[in-house]
């Protein structure tokens, strides 16, 4: 019986210890920062040339907050376009971060997104402020690793 037991004990640690390690978050990273890439239709024009662009995403239980920023980055009325759009992606569905904020040569925004996991960051250059899904050109990107 006692070896019943302690066999018990022991099944029920080794059920319990990979249930704590998924609890504390260890598999998740909480912080990262990624460079966006000018797109593959604008890499060779001169106004994208010293374009730069970073995405910072914090990671909570079921949402993700997204910092772009951009240097350099031209006017959209440049493109055709009104306004830059960032979207953020889990490979099945996109959701919008918001809406770069221009000044001078550099341009911010600052949103959250209902996702537990984002694989890519896209800067779209859109012809309206209301613009809710993926339209326009797509002027920067990247993949998070």
């Amino acid at each position: 019986m006692s070896r019943f037991i302690t066999g018990l004990v022991f099944v029920v640690l080794a059920l319990a210890l990979p249930l704590n390690v998924l609890a504390s978050g260890a598999h998740v990273h909480k912080n990262m920062s990624m460079m966006l890439h000018v797109t593959a239709p604008f890499k060779g024009k001169m106004m994208f040339k010293h374009v730069t662009a970073t995405a910072k995403l914090r990671y909570t239980a079921h949402d993700v907050f997204v910092t772009v920023t951009t240097d350099n980055l031209p006017k959209p009325a440049q493109l055709g376009e009104r306004a830059y759009a960032v979207f953020a992606t889990d490979g099945a569905m996109a959701d919008r971060v918001g809406f770069l904020h221009m000044s001078g040569n550099m341009a911010s925004v600052k949103g959250q997104v209902m996702m537990t996991k984002v694989q890519d960051i896209y800067v779209w250059a859109v012809g309206s402020m209301t613009e809710k899904h993926q339209m326009g050109k797509k002027v920067l990107g990247a993949m998070v690793m």
